[in-house]
């Protein structure tokens, strides 16, 4: 786990910044001495989690988190052990899941180990389904999930991003 780093953010590739990024690093210094990792919430809105609706593990509740954005304190996740508690979490859920899943599953039991960041640092598809969503705030990060750039029909606005971004670099970049 990088022993020669003490934070590092984990980005997903399909994530445009709208924001300066040392915003969202600027948390590190706003965790309690508890807080490891910072990540927005999967969804807002019990209809379009996908936790609440089909997850047969434990998931941060209420909705779950997302793992497209991580904010990570090193030090304190190798002083929690986090390699080691990743395996027994996996094994006893037996489930064929990705990374998401199992961080979902790690800080449903260490909730405390856990900071929620507004959904406007992880702003995707689904969180823009429900109006109330974000409570107002203008998105930070704009997640490309499930084809959200590349298909008109699922987000206009959001597929302008990308599109505001072939304009200027003249591809996908």
């Amino acid at each position: 786990m990088l022993p020669n780093e003490d934070a590092v953010l984990y980005v997903d590739s399909d994530i445009v910044f709208l924001r300066p990024v040392e915003e969202l690093w600027s948390y590190l210094g706003a965790m309690d001495s508890q807080q490891m990792v910072a990540m927005a919430p999967h969804a807002e809105d019990a209809n379009v989690s996908a936790y609440t609706r089909y997850a047969k593990h434990p998931f941060v509740l209420p909705y779950g988190v997302n793992a497209g954005l991580m904010l990570m304190n090193l030090t304190r996740m190798r002083n929690f052990a986090w390699e080691s508690r990743l395996e027994p979490m996996y094994e006893k859920y037996n489930r064929p899941f990705g990374d998401q899943a199992l961080v979902n599953i790690v800080f449903h039991f260490f909730p405390e180990k856990l900071m929620m960041l507004s959904c406007k640092w992880n702003f995707r598809r689904l969180t823009s389904f429900v109006e109330s969503t974000c409570g107002g705030d203008t998105p930070a990060l704009v997640h490309g999930t499930g084809h959200s750039f590349t298909l008109p029909q699922k987000m206009p606005a959001i597929r302008a991003v990308f599109l505001s971004m072939l304009k200027v670099y003249g591809r996908a970049v």
